[in-house]
């Protein structure tokens, strides 16, 4: 039986290779890699079931070369493959002087197209791109060399086509042409910049014009590489964008930053706070606009770095209109997290009525004494939909109690893990779930018109509530006529049975 390196390519022998013009690559100190080509045009599954480092002609005289890679320093390229040379877990090839590449991964498949010519290795990326049909993240940089202006709209479709996935570009000479063009993808994306603004030839202007003539969602924007003082013009423009959905930093942000970042027209805001340099900032006197607000700290190592995030958490108690809220806070705090912070997050929670969905990540690591305190707070909360934590603390409440009393009381509240999934017993909570959805259901019609509500009543006591007294009960509460109408249709077809 052929593996799927067989099924799918054949190895070109030397003699028929014209070197003149194909890449020339070998491992370092050791021997030219072999090179391939497509016995015929492969699916992306095929494409996935690929091992070790491979060199795969094209026509077009590029080379794709599979394997993760971890960068490129010089002409040096780093390679993860399933067969080592010379028994090293990382591989190293070696470009010649006038060769570029770019790298794309999806998934677990990674490979770099390697070339002479900026629209040969266009044309080769898009070829894979086109296989991927189901992308989640797409990731794509290339070296200085590569001209990534050389990529055609056509092209740029092709990582952008699926409203679904996230495309990561860490490249630094994006097109004026080509950032208007995907500013008008008709659907919401979710774009990652490496080298934030610098990622443009000029430097990000005709992308913020454009996303300040948007009128639909843009989507995400993420934005890495660091963001130094004095703001440029484009940046401070880029922040009055209001088609931006999410605005998110990968770098530490300090004082100036965060004040900028909290007074922006995103409608979410995402950013780490280096609190060593940001201890000064008072939070009395900074604005916050967006409503969704995701906040990671850098550190939380000393009393003074404490009193830091309580004042953070002091100031969004006296916003009282967030929607959104996700803290990240300290992983290092083992056995809980301190008093002043626990006592401001009930204080957030309390004053935001409006919220909708809090995400503690790193907080519940082994023990917190305060989580009965916060399920407290949310019991009788307003708008609370959505509480997500990385992992339930099973040490604190082994039972379930405290999370089942938490959704007896608060019937619309879910309790969500790191992946999105209910944190569930298997049992007596997957039927309390149950029922507050028959519950939320059952209080929507009761606005509707009896006409539409009976047929819907009737199908319920013959289906989900049929033999559960509480359902029944919760039906005669809430949709007494709806009822009197069905007893009437009874009485009818009684009497003339």
């Amino acid at each position: 039986m052929l593996t799927a390196n067989e099924s799918v390519l054949e190895e070109i022998p030397p003699s028929r290779l014209n070197l003149r013009h194909l890449p020339y690559l070998q491992y370092r100190n050791g021997p030219v890699l072999p090179i391939y080509k497509f016995k015929r045009t492969p699916c992306a599954e095929e494409l996935r079931q690929l091992t070790g480092l491979l060199a795969i002609r094209q026509a077009n005289n590029t080379l794709i070369v599979t394997g993760v890679s971890f960068g490129c320093v010089d002409r040096e390229l780093f390679f993860q493959g399933n067969h080592a040379f010379e028994g090293s877990l990382i591989q190293q090839v070696t470009l010649a002087y006038d060769e570029k590449y770019i790298y794309t991964k999806s998934g677990s498949f990674g490979c770099t197209i390697i070339g002479r010519s900026d629209y040969a290795i266009a044309e080769t990326a898009a070829f894979v791109w086109g296989l991927e049909s189901n992308i989640q993240i797409m990731h794509v940089h290339c070296n200085e060399r590569f001209d990534f202006g050389a990529v055609l709209n056509e092209q740029l479709d092709l990582l952008l086509r699926n409203r679904q996935s996230k495309t990561e570009l860490i490249v630094s000479n994006i097109s004026p042409a080509q950032a208007k063009y995907i500013t008008q993808v008709p659907h919401p994306i979710a774009l990652e910049l490496g080298n934030s603004l610098g990622s443009f030839s000029d430097g990000g202007y005709a992308f913020v014009e454009a996303l300040h003539g948007r009128k639909l969602p843009f989507g995400s924007l993420r934005l890495g590489g660091e963001i130094h003082a004095p703001l440029g013009v484009c940046f401070q423009r880029l922040l009055l964008c209001e088609s931006i959905d999410n605005l998110e930093m990968s770098c530490f942000v300090g004082p100036l930053l965060i004040r900028e970042l909290l007074l922006a027209s995103a409608k979410a805001v995402s950013f780490t706070i280096d609190i060593s340099d940001s201890l000064r900032l008072d939070w009395t006197t900074i604005e916050i606009v967006p409503k969704h607000v995701s906040v990671e700290f850098s550190s939380c190592e000393s009393v003074a770095h404490v009193d830091f995030i309580a004042s953070f958490l002091r100031r969004l108690a006296a916003l009282g209109d967030l929607v959104k809220l996700k803290l990240a806070l300290c992983p290092k705090w083992v056995r809980g997290i301190p008093e002043s912070i626990a006592e401001e997050l009930i204080r957030v929670i309390d004053a935001n009525q409006n919220l909708e969905e809090l995400y503690m990540r790193y907080t519940f690591i082994e023990y917190d004494k305060h989580l009965g305190e916060i399920y407290a707070a949310m019991e009788h909360h307003k708008g609370l939909r959505r509480f997500k934590v990385d992992q339930y603390l099973e040490k604190v409440d082994p039972t379930h109690a405290m999370l089942k009393q938490l959704l007896k009381k608060n019937r619309s509240i879910e309790v969500l893990n790191y992946f999105g999934e209910r944190i569930t017993d298997g049992d007596e909570i997957d039927r309390i779930y149950s029922f507050n959805g028959f519950l939320r259901g059952s209080q929507s019609l009761a606005q509707s018109s009896t006409s539409f509500v009976t047929p819907l009543v009737n199908e319920a006591l013959a289906r989900s509530a049929r033999g559960d007294f509480q359902r029944n009960a919760l039906l005669m509460a809430n949709h007494t006529d709806a009822l009197c109408e069905l007893a009437q249709y009874s009485s009818f077809f009684t009497m003339h049975a």
